[in-house]
């Protein structure tokens, strides 16, 4: 019963976080777009932006990390032929689709700069390395609670800085495991403190993110825990007055982009309560078998739309941001926003499907599998 709860669980959760993280990066785009000129409502479409594209998005890429965890000590033995099993098969998984990605990025830079009759003598094998690794940067103007800096980097595919630093983290799951045993919840918390104050190495790949809520789902997997219920009643209504509390709050400040610091800081604790009423709101359906129906292709697909739907300069976002740019206006700038992701998501379907139709084998490469 608990398995058969955590497998509906995760199947519903997956297309949904996908779609956050879809809003995320149109929201990076539709700005640019826009500019920063005032509009009718600007007020109320930055406030919806923000709110959509900004202060809860972390929480689909961090609730990945905890499934993926979660996952990956399901019904192992954490024997050490074991561990070096599912090291090999996430090297399938994770590690082959990631370079092919990356690489087929690489290449469509390189071909578009011999259509504009640009050089190549730019794509060195150090900036190739660069570009596998640490192409992209954002954030550039966060810092923590000591005032490093904490800017965050992805690959020339940025979406997949989020299979990255899954891959560096998997690497240490046998020290994450002997540790977990030997300290169990006491690591959480510290790993966990360490997330809340932010205060961990920029260094590409070794996010703090991805080590606290893969080691989270890791304890939960370990220990025969299941998602759902989390808490309870008590402690989840607990959970749910603190977050629905402190949305405004965090979007309110990262509007005005005042008190950076403060702004990080209660963003991190609201996205650890997100993830518990998504896991509170989808955890109750199937529990109670009122599974919502999730088409066999929308979950195979998951992996395929991620890796594609920001891939560098020819991507679903910048054909349907093309296809909006003549229908922008005033009034319409919200409602095209809010459809944006979705035009992006179905797009993205579409070339899963033409894809899978036509070249199968290849798909299944480019979804690790999963395809």
């Amino acid at each position: 019963m608990k398995n058969d709860t955590n497998s509906l669980l995760i199947n519903m959760l997956r297309p949904f976080l996908l779609l956050i993280v879809i809003i995320n990066h149109c929201t990076l785009d539709y700005g640019q777009i826009m500019g920063e000129t005032s509009h009718l409502g600007g007020a109320v479409f930055q406030v919806i932006q923000v709110f959509l594209g900004k202060t809860i998005t972390p929480s689909a890429v961090n609730c990945f990390f905890l499934i993926s965890g979660f996952l990956f000590f399901l019904k192992s033995q954490g024997t050490q032929i074991d561990l070096k099993q599912k090291l090999r098969k996430r090297f399938h998984s994770l590690l082959v689709p990631y370079l092919i990605w990356n690489v087929l990025g690489i290449v469509c830079l390189i071909l578009l700069a011999v259509l504009k009759g640009n050089g190549v003598d730019d794509f060195t094998f150090g900036r190739i390395v660069v570009y596998l690794w640490c192409s992209n940067v954002w954030s550039e103007d966060t810092v923590n609670l000591l005032g490093w800096p904490t800017p965050m980097y992805g690959p020339i595919d940025i979406p997949l800085w989020y299979l990255r630093d899954l891959i560096v983290v998997t690497l240490f799951s046998p020290l994450i495991y002997r540790i977990l045993r030997l300290l169990r919840y006491k690591f959480l918390l510290l790993v966990g403190l360490l997330y809340v104050l932010n205060i961990w190495t920029s260094l590409p790949g070794f996010s703090i993110d991805s080590l606290f809520y893969w080691s989270v789902g890791a304890y939960l997997s370990m220990n025969n825990k299941g998602f759902f219920p989390l808490f309870t009643k008590g402690i989840t209504f607990l959970v749910i007055v603190v977050t629905v509390s402190i949305l405004p709050v965090v979007t309110w400040l990262m509007v005005v982009r005042e008190h950076i610091v403060l702004t990080g800081l209660l963003q991190r604790i609201l996205t650890m309560g997100l993830i518990c009423v998504y896991i509170q709101i989808f955890g109750y359906f199937a529990w109670n078998r009122k599974q919502i129906k999730v088409p066999e292709f929308i979950l195979t697909s998951c992996f395929f739309v991620y890796a594609i739907h920001d891939f560098p300069r020819i991507n679903p976002i910048g054909m349907v941001r093309s296809l909006c740019s003549n229908m922008l206006r005033d009034n319409l700038q919200i409602i095209i926003y809010l459809i944006t992701p979705i035009m992006v998501y179905v797009l993205s379907l579409m070339l899963y499907i033409i894809t899978k139709r036509f070249m199968p084998k290849i798909c299944t490469i480019l979804s690790g599998g999963r395809g």
